[in-house]
């Protein structure tokens, strides 16, 4: 499951440095959460930890993280598949989250990704159709 920054495009457009990331109002998972262990994971590599974040708030669950995207809270990390709940938004935008390597995954679980591959997909095509029609409009 690939992690993707997703935020209202006037919090998350500039964010494209590590300064940047620590700078940008951040919504985060609760701990314990799998995305916000992947997340830490991730920031580690990149030097720094979720106490270095402009951390905004904290919630429970997927749902209100998008909710609090939404009303432009701040950005947050979620999975692609998590953030095709809010793709069709024109006001939201979504980057890769360049932190995170590949995990080494299951037989079994590799099988079942590829079902999922074509979802992933269509998600991305979407998401560049989107942007594409965005710009042209204006």
């Amino acid at each position: 499951d690939e992690l993707v920054f997703v935020g209202k495009a006037n919090l998350l457009q500039d964010v494209s440095e590590i300064d940047d990331v620590v700078k940008a109002p951040w919504i985060i998972r609760e701990k314990g959460s799998g995305t916000r262990r992947a997340v830490e994971y991730g920031l580690i590599k990149a030097g720094i930890t979720i106490d270095d974040l402009n951390v905004r708030a904290c919630v429970a669950n997927t749902q209100g993280l998008l909710s609090l995207v939404r009303q432009g809270v701040g950005i947050t990390v979620t999975s692609i598949y998590a953030a095709k709940e809010i793709l069709y938004d024109p006001e939201i935008v979504i980057k890769k989250f360049p932190y995170t390597e590949p995990a080494k995954y299951s037989r079994n679980y590799l099988k079942k990704l590829k079902v999922h591959q074509s979802l992933l997909n269509q998600i991305l095509i979407i998401y560049n159709q989107r942007k594409a029609l965005a710009k042209q409009l204006g």
